[in-house]
């Protein structure tokens, strides 16, 4: 089974390039590495927090934090992945699982967001 690394990679803004709708964001760097950005916007100012869990982290909501809010209302973050398809959702206050409403493809009984890695992106 090849799993991701995780290098322990986090975004603090989001850059220029990219633009609303286009989350996740996908871009190589290098070595067939990829960096994907993620991004959820939450629907009430009582979120505090937002992790990102999927097939690249084990499913584990303490891994990977979300920066955020930032004056948008938006939570951000980016992790290290190689290619690959992973399912993932956004952990809201570390108790409420969700799809990624920016991402239309799901998959499974759970709805899980779905991430495809690779070159042609």
């Amino acid at each position: 089974m090849n799993r991701a690394r995780y290098t322990g990679s986090f975004v603090t803004s989001l850059p220029d390039w990219i633009e609303p709708g286009e989350f996740p964001k996908v871009v190589p760097i290098e070595n067939n590495q990829f960096e994907a950005t993620f991004r959820y916007r939450a629907t009430s100012e009582d979120v505090n927090k937002v992790a990102l869990a999927g097939t690249f982290n084990d499913w584990n909501a303490e891994r990977h934090w979300l920066n955020g809010p930032d004056k948008n209302g938006y939570f951000h973050g980016a992790i290290i992945l190689a290619k690959g398809r992973y399912e993932y959702k956004f952990v809201i206050d570390a108790n409420l699982w969700t799809h990624d409403p920016e991402n239309p493809d799901r998959t499974g009984p759970f709805t899980n967001s779905v991430l495809r890695v690779r070159d042609d992106r």
